[in-house]
């Protein structure tokens, strides 16, 4: 008997022996070593142990009862026999993977010291000659442009944002006008208390921003509209068509600026929530925030829109308070008109000093002095800043579109920046 029959047939002729009802009769008495054919003690045991009990009137063993097995215990034998076989075939592989275990060990450490390549042109000896050569190659003849210098990458992903001594469109991206040079160059956004004298008290300004709600002093009628409309025509939807392509263009700009899924974006003021329940369901890269000095907005827009996806809503007074957080895009449509300009200073500077990405705001480039609002007002509380002008002076936005009326829309970059004291 071969040495598979001793490796296999043990454990499966104790499966059949002890599974089956009859006795087994083993016969272990010692043959004659003479004789070639002969199987010796133990061996006669095993066999003697895998047969199945005759029926001939002899005693003997008859090898035709193997046909007389039920299927189950047929089954039970190849299954075992598979498994064996498969063990016996795979052991050589595995041996082989544990010789390789050091590799995979080195591949491993592979991974953050590529990394680093993607980020660095210098490389730094580890003591393994083997894997610095190889990075090196692998930066010299593979990673091409992914290697260069973080500082190029990022000055590439500005010309692409934002093109010097123009201004761009919003909404097509293209060269609108050519802005002549500077006599100085650009300095922080500094708000000067003493040159603008005092604000508003914020207990007025708030009042006086309920009262205009209450009243309804900023009409609007839309009636394809069913909610609350409160914050007058600019709110309606067919009158934000310009900021609403404006917004989906900046979005996407600056999600590759950044090199982001998704970005924060605050609304302040977020008024009535009009058209941007509207636009803010289409876009799933926005993690909202609407701001307002009116309490009854917020209180409503929480009760109406608080199941809105990535939406939150806050009480907020952007010229009292300073923003507690920053975020990738703030949007500031229709407020510093409705601000004295003191107040619209200070919600510049609260903004400013953030640490956000860019800001959307409106502006009016066709005004040409920047007078004050009528202070007693409540509706008509409205004058048409333009934000390149004292006591502004921003430098030039990096892009510029219509959005309805009068009114244009500028994008400046965080912090702000002035073109020169007045």
């Amino acid at each position: 008997m071969s040495k598979w029959h001793y490796c296999i047939c043990p454990p499966v002729f104790a499966a059949i022996s002890n599974s089956g009802t009859n006795n087994i009769t083993v016969d272990a008495s010692p043959k004659d070593n003479s004789d070639d054919t002969a199987v010796p003690a133990a061996e006669s045991i095993q066999l003697a142990a895998f047969k199945p009990q005759a029926t001939d009137v002899n005693g003997g063993y008859d090898a035709r009862n193997w046909m007389k097995m039920s299927p189950w215990k047929l089954k039970t034998i190849m299954i075992i026999i598979l498994f064996t076989a498969m063990f016996v075939f795979l052991l050589p592989f595995q041996q082989l993977s544990s010789q390789k275990c050091n590799c995979y060990e080195n591949e491993i450490e592979v991974q953050p010291r590529l990394h680093e390549v993607l980020g660095r042109r210098d490389f730094i000896v580890y003591g393994d000659e083997d894997l610095n050569k190889t990075l090196q190659q692998i930066e010299s003849f593979k990673l091409g442009s992914y290697a260069k210098n973080r500082r190029q990458v990022v000055a590439e992903r500005q010309m692409k944002f934002r093109q010097k001594g123009w201004i761009l469109d919003c909404i097509t991206w293209d060269r609108k006008w050519e802005t002549p040079p500077l006599e100085v160059d650009p300095h922080e956004f500094l708000f000067d208390v003493y040159h603008l004298g005092d604000g508003e008290d914020h207990d007025q300004r708030k009042n006086t921003f309920q009262q205009i709600f209450k009243k309804r002093d900023w009409p609007a009628n839309d009636p394809s509209y069913p909610g609350l409309q409160s914050s007058g025509p600019g709110a309606m939807l067919k009158n934000a068509q310009g900021i609403i392509s404006a917004l989906n263009v900046i979005i996407t700009k600056i999600k590759e600026h950044l090199d982001k899924s998704q970005i924060t974006m605050l609304d302040l003021p977020c008024g009535d929530f009009q058209w941007m329940s509207k636009f803010i369901i289409t876009r799933n890269d926005i993690l909202y925030t609407g701001a307002d000095i009116v309490p009854e907005l917020i209180e409503h827009h929480r009760k109406e829109f608080g199941n809105y996806p990535r939406t939150a809503f806050i009480e907020w007074d952007i010229v009292k308070t300073p923003l507690n957080q920053s975020y990738d895009l703030i949007l500031c449509r229709d407020l510093l008109q409705h601000l004295w300009k003191v107040d619209a200073m200070k919600a510049l500077d609260h903004i400013s000093s953030t640490k956000s990405g860019f800001l959307l705001m409106t502006t009016y480039p066709d005004t040409t002095e920047n007078l004050e609002v009528e202070k007693d007002a409540l509706g008509s509380r409205k004058f048409p800043y333009n934000l390149e002008l004292p006591p502004f002076l921003l430098e030039p936005p990096i892009c510029s579109s219509y959005d309805w009326n009068v009114e244009h829309l500028g994008l400046w970059s965080l912090p702000l920046r002035q073109k020169f004291d007045y």
